[in-house]
């Protein structure tokens, strides 16, 4: 917390409300026989992607580092390339719940830099709500070779039943 680039969470969020390291997991991970984990970004920059590297680099439990990576950004792809230099990138997750227009994923750049992604083999999390589903189907047919998963299954409020039936989205 300490970088400070946490803008969600802030004290109103209780118990979560502070750092949580690998010395913090590892009792819960004996006591459950978990023999290991993927660290997931929550934070949109490379300083958190770099550190839950280094997280990687010091324990064998950790599997692999989902980071993070602007997909708009022109130096993407040159981004990405020294990333998988490093071992341990095992995703990317743009943090898309948060970006205002329901239709970024569809700019001509972050397709393009998506395609690259495919390219390399790297699946992407997509952290998002139910407004950005259409969008992300587009995008996703437009880059048929692009692993996906859609994080919290598009965040439905529950607490207010605003949850639509399951329906099943198969892109081939």
């Amino acid at each position: 917390m300490d970088r400070g680039d946490y803008e969600w969470l802030t004290e109103d969020h209780g118990i979560l409300y502070r750092d949580y390291l690998p010395k913090d997991l590892e009792p819960f991970m004996k006591n459950q026989s978990v023999l290991g984990t993927v660290l997931v970004q929550a934070a949109p920059t490379l300083d958190e992607t770099l550190y839950l590297l280094s997280l990687y680099d010091q324990h064998k439990w950790i599997y692999g580092v989902v980071g993070w990576l602007d997909l708009a950004s022109n130096n993407f792809k040159e981004q990405l390339h020294s990333l998988l230099q490093r071992k341990g990138i095992v995703g990317l997750r743009p943090m898309r719940q948060d970006i205002k227009a329901s239709d970024w994923i569809l700019q001509d750049l972050v397709i393009d830099n998506l395609i690259e992604m495919a390219e390399v083999n790297i699946p992407l999390d997509l952290l998002i709500t139910e407004r950005h589903i259409p969008y992300v189907i587009t995008a996703l047919e437009k880059v048929p070779g692009l692993s996906a998963v859609i994080d919290h299954i598009a965040k439905p409020n529950i607490a207010k039943a605003e949850i639509t039936s399951g329906k099943k989205i198969w892109l081939n």
